[in-house]
Formats: structure tokens, sequence, C-alpha cells
């Protein structure tokens, strides 16, 4: 009877183990069905989904950002290279700030001594320029034409007038620039250049016929021996940091113009010659 009873305990426990592991199987099974189930869903829900396609701006844009970045990392780049090779020459130079002498009470007053030479040289240079400048001919620019411009023509119009600047600085004999007529987008792009510290050079927004009577005259003024007179009369005065805004001396008015029949051989410093800004 003992024999019977353990036997069918038993039975009893394999048929218990075989039911759990069915369980355990089922679970599994459901489990890799329900995953299976979510991928499934998944690749759905991506196929499903629209792809946003980018404009022709956003393109843009995107390039440009792209380039920017492209740009930044090389300057950064060769920054660091140069910065290299720096201090490669000075280590095979041995130059070190380290290994420099401190500067000495003589070599601070050699510097300062060298500085204030530099400034009486440029306060010279200046001062002969503003005198050729007060005692040649005069050049007048007539901007008032602002509203016929578009934005390409202004911009050429504003690069020509500096370079008349910058031709003038550098010229053997140089004369006086004055710009009449200049309106809010020529005074604007104007004073980005710093045009009011312009040396040699004034600009007004009003027209230049408004002091047609008061700065300049429409006949003729003087002779050229009364003109060469008062032009070695002027060599003696001192002018300040520019030519006078109102001119000290009237000038006769002689308009360029392509259509004009006579053709301009020479130059009077006792005339203010007047060019279209169109």
């Amino acid at each position: 009877m003992s024999d019977e009873k353990e036997q069918r305990e038993e039975e009893e426990q394999m048929d218990l183990q075989s039911a759990d592991g069915a369980d355990d199987a089922g679970d599994d099974h459901q489990n890799e069905e329900g995953e299976e189930g979510d991928h499934a869903n998944d690749d759905q829900g991506n196929e499903s989904a629209p792809k946003k396609r980018l404009t022709k701006s956003e393109k843009k844009l995107l390039a440009r950002q792209k380039h920017r970045e492209m740009l930044h990392a090389t300057k950064a780049r060769k920054k660091q290279e140069k910065k290299e090779q720096k201090q490669q020459l000075r280590a095979e130079r041995g130059d070190t700030s380290s290994d420099r002498p401190p500067r000495t009470a003589e070599d601070i007053e050699e510097q300062r001594a060298i500085n204030e030479e530099r400034r009486i040289r440029k306060q010279k240079e200046l001062q002969t320029f503003l005198q050729g400048c007060n005692n040649n001919f005069e050049i007048i620019l007539d901007c008032a034409w602002e509203n016929e411009h578009n934005y390409q023509t202004l911009s050429s119009l504003v690069q020509q007038i500096v370079f008349c600047y910058g031709a003038n600085k550098k010229a053997k004999h140089p004369c006086g620039v004055r710009l009449f007529g200049m309106g809010p987008e020529t005074k604007t792009r104007l004073d980005k250049l710093h045009c009011p510290n312009w040396k040699g050079f004034h600009a007004y927004e009003e027209d230049f016929t408004a002091h047609i009577d008061d700065w300049y005259s429409r006949d003729p003024v003087v002779s050229s021996e009364t003109a060469a007179a008062s032009s070695v009369s002027q060599e003696d005065e001192t002018l300040e940091d520019n030519i006078p805004a109102i001119p000290t001396q009237k000038r006769q008015i002689v308009y360029l113009t392509s259509d004009a029949e006579e053709t301009l051989e020479t130059l009077d410093p006792n005339c203010a010659y007047v060019i279209g800004g169109i």
C-alpha cells in the first residue's frame, strides 16, 4: 500500500510540473506575439507618417548655415595653425616673452619721443593737405537725385564718392570736395563710413543752389594773377582740422556735363566744378 501511495504522489507532482511548464511556455509565446504586434504597429505608424519636404528657402537657409559653420571652422583652424607657427618660430629663435628684458626708463622716453615726432609729422602733413584743398579749385558733387536711384545704383554712387575722397587724399595737388543734396539713405551709408570725419570734405543735405549767391558766383571772380596772390597769402594761415564749412573765397560755378559743347582743358583755382551724382 505504501508503494502504491508513493507512486501516486510522484505522478501527481509530475503532472503539476508539466502543467506549470505549459503555462510558462504559453506566457512566453504570448509575450513574443505581443512584441511582434508592437513592432508591426510601429512600422505601420512610421509608414503612415508623411515625411516633411523642405522648401527652397529652407534648403537655402540650411546651406547657408552649413557654409557659415564651415567658414568658422576653417577660420579657427587657420588661426590655430598660425599661432602654432609663431610659437614654433619663437622656440627656434629662443625668443620667449619671459626672456625679454624689462623696459627701462630710457626705452620709455625714447618711445615717447618717437611717438611725438610721428604726431608732429602727421599734423604737418594734414596742414599741407588742407592748405592745398583751400587754395585749389573745388569739386561739388550734386547728389540731389536720390529718388532716381535704386539700391544698386545708389551703392555704386556711394562707392564712387569714397573713391573720390581716397584719390583726393593721395593727390599731389588736392582740392576741396563738397557734397550737396545728400538724401537720407546716402547720409546713412556715408555716416557708416565716418564721412563727418573726412578731411578736405564736407557734406550738406541742402542743394548747392541754396548757397549759390552766398558762397559762389555765377560770373568769373578774379583773374588768375589775383588768385595766385590770394593763394600765397593763405599759405600762412593755419587751418584747424578741416577746410572751412563755409568757403572763404567765392568761386565761379562751372557745371560739368557730357552735353556741353566746350571742352574743359584747364582747371581754374577760382572755379567750383559741379559733377552730377546720377
